[in-house]
């Protein structure tokens, strides 16, 4: 009996595991890295310097157990391939766009290198810096500066061949001469990275929440009365991961709400449609990007119990 026991406690806690690992998978956000390069004094994103940067930045984060999309593979046959020098706006215009799949965080990292020519020796120094931005509400999760040498009394020195007489800089001799240092800037970068993530996506709580990215969704609940609607609110604060939840506008049969929650899209489109059919409401749900439109129709059913809600796991 105690054996029997001793097993099925060991199954238990081995399906617990594998649930709670499953779980802290699927919260993973979606990430994309891009390289800002609009200002002259940045390196661009098609240099080799740039590159290798980007590629160590993956491998820290892959490594980390978070999910990276390569830019042009999900971009490829929509959007202009090979573009530099790109702005702000281009950068986030291209990070909403892309679908296939949504992106939930972007990465956003640029390098500027500093030359100075002294008579007797050549410096440079390289300085990265980074922020990361929700995709969804266009919240900043956090930013980041490191630079190599540390030392203020301490420089990369160049080597003479990289200014032949009478020419410019070889672009080539600085690509060479930094680019070990740039890869090891770049791991220091992912650390910090990977641990902006990790505070911003959370844990499972004992209370319920759901673990994962905060994100903010809009919802509008259009042709519905107040009734209806306070009915509706009841709902949406015990949806598992709720954080909050605030009116943007309001009319007489029209309401729009900015709400709070680390819950997946996926999720919350359960639970609205879940809500809807316990309170017999009459509906059309449409989701884009991170507005969910609920849109009463107009043939009405009786209503249900308001004690129905306690049967469902939200």
């Amino acid at each position: 009996m105690h054996r029997l026991l001793l097993t099925l406690g060991t199954l238990s806690f081995f399906i617990v595991g594998l649930t709670l690992a499953f779980n802290a998978k699927a919260s993973n956000p979606t990430l994309l890295i891009m390289a800002e390069d609009e200002d002259g004094e940045t390196i661009p994103r098609n240099n080799r310097i740039s590159t290798r940067i980007l590629n160590e930045l993956v491998n820290q984060l892959d490594g980390r157990g978070f999910d990276v999309y390569d830019e042009t593979a999900v971009t490829l046959r929509t959007h202009a391939q090979g573009r530099t020098r790109r702005s702000d706006a281009e950068l986030l215009d291209v990070a909403k766009s892309i679908r296939r799949p949504p992106i939930d965080v972007v990465i956003f990292f640029r390098i500027l290198s500093d030359v100075t020519r002294k008579k007797y020796q050549n410096e440079v120094r390289l300085r990265m810096e980074g922020r990361l931005l929700s995709v969804s509400d266009g919240r900043r999760l956090g930013s980041w500066e490191a630079k190599l040498p540390e030392d203020r009394d301490q420089v990369w020195l160049l080597p003479n061949r990289c200014f032949p007489e009478g020419g410019s800089m070889s672009r080539s001799c600085l690509l060479e001469s930094v680019g070990d240092d740039a890869r090891t800037l770049a791991q220091e970068v992912g650390a910090i990275v990977t641990d902006k993530l990790e505070a911003n996506i959370g844990s499972t709580s004992s209370g319920g929440q759901e673990g994962g990215l905060k994100r903010g969704f809009n919802l509008v609940f259009d042709g519905f009365s107040s009734s209806d609607y306070r009915d509706m609110e009841e709902y949406l604060t015990i949806f598992s991961g709720y954080i909050d939840h605030r009116p943007v506008r309001s009319s007489h049969l029209r309401r729009e709400v900015f709400y709070e929650s680390t819950i997946s899209t996926s999720r919350l489109e359960r639970n609205l449609h879940k809500m809807l059919e316990v309170l017999e409401l009459p509906y059309v749900l449409k989701f884009s990007g991170n507005t969910y439109t609920i849109k009463a129709k107009n043939l009405r059913k009786k209503r249900g119990g308001s004690d129905t809600k306690k049967k469902f796991k939200w």
